[in-house]
């Protein structure tokens, strides 16, 4: 009760789904149901001009998410469509995770969908021990800028 239009639409959910496995907005406009790979868990991002196309894992939520999200839309759609089922834009994308964060009440000001991708990545580096594994699965092409997404201070960790 109090939510705002449709947040649990599965559409939302998958938008979160998608940030979890590193996808920018301009990306999450962009992803059909045929790059998703259930099977293997995994996500074609197809890159833009400030980061590079790859293949990243979802997590075990973001597959079951979905995995509800594909079975009520056809392989070409759009994952994350606008009310119409058609492509939305990047500020309409910005503007569903705004809502759902501030209806779930998480983070704050500046609180974006470059959190969560700047979590997992986290968590990755955490695992690994290699900034360049955080980069990859952002698409990011500068170490330092990965660096600043995690919050990793390589200057001082030397």
């Amino acid at each position: 009760e109090g939510a705002p239009f449709d947040l649990f639409d599965t559409t939302h959910a998958s938008l979160i789904a998608l940030a979890e496995a590193g996808a920018t907005n301009g990306e999450v406009k962009e992803v059909r149901a045929s790059d998703i790979n259930l099977e293997d868990g995994l996500v074609h991002l197809p890159g833009n001009a400030r980061v590079d196309e790859r293949v990243n894992p979802l997590t075990d939520w973001g597959i079951e998410v979905l995995r509800e999200r594909l079975s009520q839309i056809a392989e070409d759609d759009f994952v994350v469509a606008n009310t119409i089922g058609t492509q939305c834009s990047e500020a309409t994308v910005s503007q569903i995770f705004r809502h759902i964060a501030s209806y779930a009440n998480v983070g704050g000001k500046g609180f974006n969908i470059n959190s969560v991708r700047g979590w997992r990545a986290k968590l990755i580096y955490e695992e690994t021990g290699k900034i360049q594994d955080a980069a990859l699965f952002l698409g990011n092409r500068s170490l330092d800028a990965t660096a600043l997404m995690i919050g990793l201070d390589w200057r001082q960790a030397s």
